[in-house]
């Protein structure tokens, strides 16, 4: 079902300073591996604006990221789910949230297939502990403050 499959954010944005005459760009990426960014997939992309002072709260949705390109031995363990937001190319803030992708069943956590079962695999977003990194102020922008609402959680990936 539609709700089950999708990642779900509510961003709420604060706008300080003057006019912002292009547009923001929101992007919420899956880290398929650690060790190889290929392997990263955009879940979604939106372009919200141009915004002028004052405060906007949009829901983003997005589809789950896509288990036949992530590596095997990346599909169950612990990865990140990042939402970031640019202005002019220029990333300002990011918010990381940790998945974790594993079994439902026990028995099945205790002794993994060989091969990974996906109709089996559990994602879990830890969203109530997102880390968020903020980079120095864009200039047109006097104060950005974001705030970003409990992700929805995946029951399955396929």
């Amino acid at each position: 079902d539609t709700v089950m499959n999708s990642l779900t954010a509510l961003c709420i944005v604060y706008l300080w300073g003057p006019l912002i005459e292009a547009d923001i760009e929101w992007k919420l990426t899956y880290v398929g591996s650690a060790e190889d960014e290929t392997y990263d997939q955009v879940l979604e992309s939106v372009l919200v604006g141009p915004v002028n002072v004052g405060n906007y709260r949009f829901v983003f949705e997005a589809d789950p990221p896509d288990p036949s390109k992530i590596r095997e031995d990346d599909i169950i363990g612990v990865t990140v789910l990042l939402l970031t937001c640019s202005y002019l190319g220029q990333e300002f803030i990011r918010v990381g949230y940790y998945v974790n992708n594993d079994y439902e069943d026990a028995q099945l956590r205790e002794e993994p297939p060989a091969k990974v079962l996906i109709d089996k695999v559990q994602r879990d977003i830890l969203s109530d502990k997102p880390r968020v990194t903020k980079f120095p102020s864009i200039s047109t922008l006097k104060t950005v403050k974001v705030e970003y609402k409990t992700l929805r959680k995946i029951v399955r990936l396929k």
